[in-house]
């Protein structure tokens, strides 16, 4: 107990495992549509696991697990990359294009006022 309050107040690492290994962990790879589209679909036909999946492939199992679910509930337009940019119509519920509606009338009254 002494050696843990030791550590804690010097602020060390008092951890001594490690991360569990079927989080497969890559450096990161910039992949395209059209090669997520082909890892996913090699996944899903294949029945193999996300794991060898991203083995296979020399990508991050944490990139194969949500494109696989969005392939899923959107198909291949749900693995479009729309980072610094709004979310595509195709995708939107209708709560969100309301919304998104909603905002851009807000933005333009206030410009008017």
């Amino acid at each position: 107990m002494k050696n843990w309050i030791n550590k804690h107040t010097k602020r060390e690492e008092t951890r001594s495992f490690s991360p569990k290994p079927e989080m497969y962990m890559m450096k990161g790879k910039k992949t395209t549509q059209e090669e997520k589209i082909k890892i996913v679909k090699y996944c899903l036909a294949a029945d193999l696991s996300y794991k060898e999946t991203a083995e296979k492939y020399q990508v991050s199992y944490n990139n194969v697990y949500p494109w696989v679910k969005k392939y899923k509930e959107l198909g291949p337009d749900g693995l479009v990359d729309g980072r610094g940019s709004r979310k595509p119509n195709f995708i939107q519920t209708i709560e969100e294009k309301a919304e998104a509606e909603n905002v851009a009338l807000r933005a333009r009254n206030e410009i008017w006022i």
